[in-house]
């Protein structure tokens, strides 16, 4: 009979010791998949609002938990032009903040350039909590351009311009600083005028009729460091100009001039606020011509001075007519002041002045003014009610108005 017990033995042991490395291995596996996952990882829980005040970033820490000094806050201008980050080191910041922590409540006004009007950049705000790798905010502070550059580029090659009409002039550079044809600036076509141009079509300016294009400002377009300026120019042989001066900032707007004295000649007009202008000029036997005095007459807040016109009275006085509102009215009335102007261009008001009250109109008409003899003048004007008036009253030398002498056809 043979005896197998040393067999089985054998068996069991190599049984054993197989199950007791499964356990182990698997052990081993179980223990690293857990132990390899990271655990929960702390997050500042915080609500902070973002927003545009006065051209600056402005960030605002209303609710949660406060940041701490090293949170940084990232600004990015016209997606890429200008990109800044802050920190809680700067010293404006540290004065915005009670200590070195960013609390609730507490407001943060980055000090970036102003970016807010026409032509706009977009602005993106980014906060960024160091302690956790977190972001914490982030948000577009304010919709605009995207750019890398500003400036722009006008190539004065559209098929025409249309005067006084936005965006008329095309700006090429994706900053939107398109303009506006002004005085008469026209296109030149470069089929019918070869010589004038180089490749397509080409702006044309006549430096006698003030022709140029305004290009509104904008965020763009404010350059404070160095500028580049390039332009492709066609002089024009223009009859001779002897004399050019600047009569007003903002004059222009229906003029008209009558002699003074001498050399000293007076002009009226209405400038862009519409206030009445009154302004004195020399202009010498050469030509040559010299600015003196100006005054204003009129209010764009409670009044305004439409299509002025001027007659001489006596040897200094002189008669101002022009369209006005009087008292509450909206409606537009004939106004009617003395000024007396001396031989040196220098103004004074009389202190006199007459509204005709009896007929009113909301189309603006300029006044035709006439001496007939002595102290009696004419004056002529158009309303659409009644048609063409005609009046006569006395006026003194001293420039006083007799109401009670108006007479009418």
């Amino acid at each position: 009979m043979k005896n197998l017990r040393n067999k089985i033995a054998v068996s069991q042991i190599l049984s054993e010791i197989i199950l007791l490395g499964i356990a182990i291995v698997s052990i081993s596996i179980i223990y690293t998949q857990v132990l390899a996952v990271p655990g929960p990882q702390d997050t500042a829980n915080v609500t902070i609002i973002g927003k545009m005040e006065d051209g600056h970033p402005v960030f605002d820490l209303q609710r949660g938990e406060s940041l701490e000094r090293d949170t940084k806050i990232y600004i990015t201008i016209a997606g890429g032009y200008n990109k800044s980050i802050y920190t809680f080191d700067q010293l404006f910041i540290q004065n915005a903040l009670g200590n070195n922590l960013w609390n609730i409540g507490e407001q943060i006004i980055l000090p970036t350039e102003n970016v807010t009007g026409y032509g706009g950049p977009q602005v993106e705000g980014t906060i960024i909590d160091t302690k956790t790798n977190a972001i914490v905010f982030w948000g577009v502070l304010q919709e605009g351009i995207i750019t890398r550059h500003k400036g722009g580029i006008w190539h004065f090659d559209e098929p025409y311009w249309r005067i006084n009409i936005t965006d008329e002039v095309k700006d090429s550079s994706g900053n939107l600083n398109h303009g506006i044809a002004k005085n008469n600036a026209i296109i030149i076509n470069h089929t019918t005028q070869p010589f004038n141009t180089i490749h397509n079509n080409s702006g044309f300016f006549n430096v006698l009729r003030d022709a140029y294009v305004r290009v509104p400002s904008s965020w763009s377009l404010n350059i404070s460091k160095t500028i580049t300026v390039e332009a492709w120019m066609k002089p024009q042989l223009l009859p001779p100009i002897i004399d050019i001066v600047d009569l007003e900032e903002k004059f222009g707007y229906t003029p008209y001039i009558a002699h003074a004295s001498g050399d000293c000649y007076a002009i009226v007009s209405e400038d862009q606020s519409k206030r009445g202008t009154l302004q004195t000029v020399r202009i010498s036997t050469d030509g040559n011509i010299t600015s003196l005095n100006t005054t204003n007459f009129g209010d764009a807040k409670t009044s305004i001075a439409l299509r002025p016109t001027i007659i001489k009275m006596t040897e200094k006085m002189f008669l101002i007519a022009y369209n006005s509102r009087y008292q509450n009215s909206n409606e537009l009335y004939v106004h009617l002041r003395t000024y007396n102007i001396s031989t040196n261009g220098s103004i004074e008001y009389t202190g006199n002045e007459l509204a005709l009250q009896d007929y009113a109109s909301s189309t603006p008409n300029r006044p035709s003014l006439q001496k007939i003899t002595g102290d009696i003048y004419a004056i002529a004007y158009w309303i659409p009610s009644q048609g063409g008036i005609l009046k006569t009253l006395n006026i003194s030398s001293y420039g006083q108005f007799n109401a009670s002498s108006i007479k009418m056809m």
